[in-house]
């Protein structure tokens, strides 16, 4: 595992300082904002080096002494590519989990071929420690107009993420083949064969069910036209045979295969872009139980006794719940039916933060309000079925402030019933932290009556939003109103009335968006309620269905977009105030336009993105319990039970305030640890003494050798006023996982000295001395980052030095440096910055001999502060023998459209 953490650094690298060797000049863009910096040296060894002049023997030999060990064979095939142009096929058998491949030494003579790889990896299924692989990539023609010359790279994008339980519990799958591209489509799908053909502009999606001791095998043939159509060179890609009895890839674990290619510039796009097949539990399997002692509230139990029959009114009882208690409200498979609206209060009847409803599973667990219910039938006066709000709040008649920590919903589906026009299924507020997770909210009415499905219109954010379906609803989701960031993804809309999307004000950042709809997917406009323009960034969508006459996006806002294809609307089929934008396809587009630190323009960065890793043990016999918090010093009982545990456990807490005196460590038996909401404080004993040398709370060594990754989820690691406690320090060499997390830890809230990937899911940190996030050379994804630093610290936020960083969702506070970024590569897609009192000196991003994407709005407070609460400058880029450059804030866009407003914007900004 660590040769393969390094292969993907190395080679991503590698990528890097091979353009810059090339002498390209540095520059910069706007709303997607990349640096590249240049040094003179790189002692950066490529991982592989294909010199297509040589011939299997030789093209062997280089793979092996690489450490690409496995059952290597090479095939050549030139019969027709894209363009018609020759290509050239290489075939292995290796053991990767995702892999970069940099090919160089092409000669002048074969600059007329597209040169196509293939890469094959397959181990076992059974046992804890399966791993595979398949994929194929195409380089642009190397003598395009790319720029690509005699150099390219060629992207295998395949996972297994995390796998989950042993042996035993009940194995179903589910099998899915998805075209990403538009222009390919399914012909045949029969047993265990598929084919896939060119078509038109739309994505297919067939599933079939894998049950008891099935076997799980596919043949994969692949009619791949050139732009003219007429070419069709045929890719045959097969499974082996693979026995799914007694398999170890149960609940969220994926077998994730990404087949991408691409045509050289100027020979269209009707190639095939990109097949999929993911391996993963029916989510009816994948169910949320817990150990009776975990201090969860069941609202089916005494004092509450919900019925969950469908017929009986449950909304006393489950109000009930929510009013006594913090922590995990938690409802077993039944369908609840509700005649009011259910809000996030406490004992006193004032508004509570706190809460996670947590549903047994997504399709089982049903909230649903009665059929033309008194109060939600106007769909001028709209009434939500779930109301979560802010403790403090400055509202008491809506709930709505900036301390709704921790409101979480999850696994349940939430049903609007019918003949209720103003049904809200969520009316949601979160701060910092919280995530609506695996939820459907659907209209059962025929006609889809309802107002919205979700509403985020009260100062939301920053959250995620996380594997969400809407059914029917005037709106699908209302955005209206906020003035923070939203992140989401993996989002599915259907039969919304007016809009799929309202987006008015708010930022937000959606990554893999589905819309079938007739009407627009998104309505994005500009700031009628706060006067803030409207931030999008979309990265990865298919709004399909579609009416003839009307836009797939409609927008007066800013927009990002990035790889989102559109069926059925006009052909141009973004309309960004008055002008369409060129369709049906939209690559890499920034409104308004790029800007460029350099001479010529950089192409965006396009960095890798992985699935984070998602573990569910269903075997409660698995689990391992830290035990009751005793109110003085937990630290030996926790880490007896950490030291006591099985292999393969997880690791819970029950619900409480656990106090601590010195480090915890996650040994190499746990896979899982699962909070409870639970929080960590420190103890009146501690040893986290020194701020010069913080301790770590949390230490995560390497797992062992049948355990793939670790995940901890759901804590509150609360060590206010402690400049000497990091959160967590992470030691492992394996992928790591910190989702639904909240920290205040004045030493920091994350660093590295392992080398392992490291996977951030709704990650909230801030402190007076700056909660920071450093990264240092290791693999990174972030989705939903929250990183607030105090008033009177100028170190960055977060720090990646020499790491290859993806951030999908950006939140911060406050005064110092966002991001710095040194020897790495960093891409933010979407970040939102509150900035407050700012040294004139401190630049908001940095870039030294680094590669840099960002896209970002700021919202600052009042310029003619001293210090004012404006940056001057929005960049610093340095590097070896290259002049220093900046981004003066002048160069930006303001968010008014204004160049003197101090609420700025980056749409795209590149450099290279």
């Amino acid at each position: 595992m660590y040769h393969r953490t390094v292969s993907l650094l190395s080679v991503c690298l590698h990528r890097l300082y091979g353009r810059l060797l090339c002498g390209v000049h540095c520059g910069v863009v706007l709303a997607v904002f990349m640096v590249m910096q240049l040094p003179v040296q790189a002692q950066i060894n490529a991982l592989v080096n294909l010199d297509f002049d040589s011939d299997a023997t030789e093209l062997t030999s280089n793979f092996t002494e690489h450490g690409l060990t496995g059952s290597t064979t090479f095939s050549y095939q030139t019969a027709g590519g894209l363009g018609n142009s020759p290509r050239v096929y290489v075939a292995g058998n290796f053991d990767i989990l995702r892999y970069n491949t940099p090919f160089s030494g092409i000669s002048t003579t074969d600059t007329g071929y597209t040169v196509s790889t293939f890469f094959k990896a397959v181990s076992t299924i059974n046992g804890l420690n399966g791993n595979y692989s398949i994929g194929t990539a195409l380089l642009p023609n190397t003598n395009s107009v790319m720029g690509i010359n005699t150099t390219g790279t060629a992207y295998l994008t395949a996972q297994v993420s995390a796998l989950a339980t042993p042996s035993g519990t009940p194995t179903q799958y589910v099998v899915n083949l998805r075209s990403w591209n538009g222009s390919s489509y399914i012909i045949t799908s029969s047993s265990n064969v598929f084919t896939l053909t060119k078509g038109n502009w739309c994505k297919l999606t067939t599933t079939y069910k894998l049950t008891g001791s099935d076997t799980f095998s596919a043949t994969i043939t692949i009619d791949d036209f050139g732009a003219d159509g007429t070419s069709s060179p045929t890719r045959v890609i097969t499974y082996n045979s693979t026995s799914l009895s007694n398999s170890s890839i149960l609940n969220a674990d994926q077998l994730w295969v990404s087949l991408k290619t691409g045509a050289p510039v100027g020979c269209g796009t009707n190639a095939l872009d990109d097949l999929t097949i993911s391996l993963y539990p029916d989510p009816a399997i994948a169910e949320r139980q817990f150990p009776s002692d975990a201090g969860f509230t069941d609202v089916t139990l005494p004092p509450y006794n919900a019925a969950g029959d469908g017929v009986t009114d449950d909304t006393a009882a489950i109000q009930q719940a929510i009013n006594d208690h913090t922590g995990v409200i938690y409802l077993p498979n039944g369908t609840y039916k509700v005649s009011d609206r259910l809000v996030f209060k406490d004992t006193s009847g004032n508004w509570a933060c706190f809460r996670m409803i947590q549903g047994q599973s997504r399709d089982k667990t049903i909230i649903k309000l009665a059929d033309q219910c008194v109060g939600f039938m106007d769909a001028n006066a709209p009434k939500a079925v779930l109301y979560t709000a802010s403790q403090n709040t400055w509202n008491p008649e809506t709930g709505s402030g900036d301390q709704a920590f921790m409101n979480s919903i999850c696994n349940l589906t939430v049903d609007a019933g019918c003949g209720n026009a103003g049904a809200i299924g969520i009316d949601y507020l979160a701060s910092n932290q919280g995530t609506i997770r695996d939820v459907l909210i659907h209209s059962s009415d025929p006609a889809g009556l309802g107002k919205f499905g979700l509403s985020t219109t009260r100062s939301v954010g920053p959250c995620l939003i996380k594997n969400l379906e809407i059914r029917g609803f005037d709106i699908g989701w209302n955005a209206s109103g906020g003035t923070l960031n939203i992140t989401a993804e993996n989002i599915t809309l259907s039969d919304q009335a007016i809009y799929g999307i309202l987006n008015d004000n708010m930022e937000l950042v959606i990554a893999n968006l589905v819309s079938d709809n007739t009407v627009p997917a998104i309505h994005d406009q500009s700031g009628s309620i706060y006067g803030n323009p409207s931030v999008l960034v979309l990265n990865h969508a298919q709004l399909r269905g579609g009416a003839s006459g009307n836009y797939a996006i409609e927008s007066t806002g800013n927009i990002y977009l990035r790889d989102v294809f559109t069926s059925g609307y006009y052909v141009n089929a973004v309309r960004h105030k008055g002008v369409d934008l060129i369709g049906p396809y939209y690559a890499d587009v920034a409104k308004p336009d790029a800007k460029y630190l350099s001479d010529a323009p950089v192409d965006t960065l396009n960095l890798p993105e992985e699935i984070t890793p998602q573990l569910w043990d269903t075997d409660l016999s698995h689990w391992v319990s830290v035990g009751q918090p005793n109110g003085t010093d937990d630290t030996s009982s926790i880490q007896s039970a950490i030291n006591n545990a099985p292999l393969g456990s997880t690791l819970y807490f029950p619900y409480g305030t656990y106090k601590v005196s010195d480090t915890i460590t996650i040994g190499s038996h746990i896979r899982h640890v699962v909070g409870m909401m639970s929080t960590i404080r420190v103890a009146s004993n501690h040893t986290f003494t020194s701020s010069s040398n913080p301790k770590p709370v949390f230490l995560i060594q390497t797992p062992s050798d049948s355990i793939n990754a670790t995940v901890l989820e759901n804590l509150f690691v609360r060590m206010a006023g402690i400049t000497g406690a990091t959160a967590f320090v992470d030691a492992s060499s394996k992928p790591l996982t910190l989702r639904n997390i909240m920290i205040y830890c004045y030493g920091g809230a994350y660093n590295n000295t392992g080398t392992g990937k490291l996977f951030l899911e709704d990650f909230a940190a801030h402190g007076q001395n700056g909660d920071r996030v450093i990264c240092n050379n290791q693999l990174v994804w972030a989705r939903q980052l929250n990183v607030e630093a105090g008033y009177s610290t100028t170190k960055p936020m977060v720090e990646n030095n020499g790491s290859v960083m993806w951030i999908l969702g950006f939140k911060t506070e406050r005064t110092a440096t966002f991001l710095a970024t040194t020897n790495g590569m960093s891409q933010v897609l979407g970040a939102y910055h509150l900035v407050n009192s700012v040294d004139p000196g401190v630049p908001a991003y940095t870039c030294a001999n680094s590669q840099v994407s960002l896209t970002f709005a700021t919202n600052g407070n009042n310029p003619s502060l001293n210090p004012p609460q404006i940056f001057d400058n929005y960049l610093s880029r340095t590097g070896t023998g290259l002049q220093t450059l900046y981004l003066p804030r002048s160069e930006t866009y303001g968010r008014y459209g204004s160049s003197s407003n101090y609420q700025r914007e980056m749409m795209l900004v590149n450099s290279q």
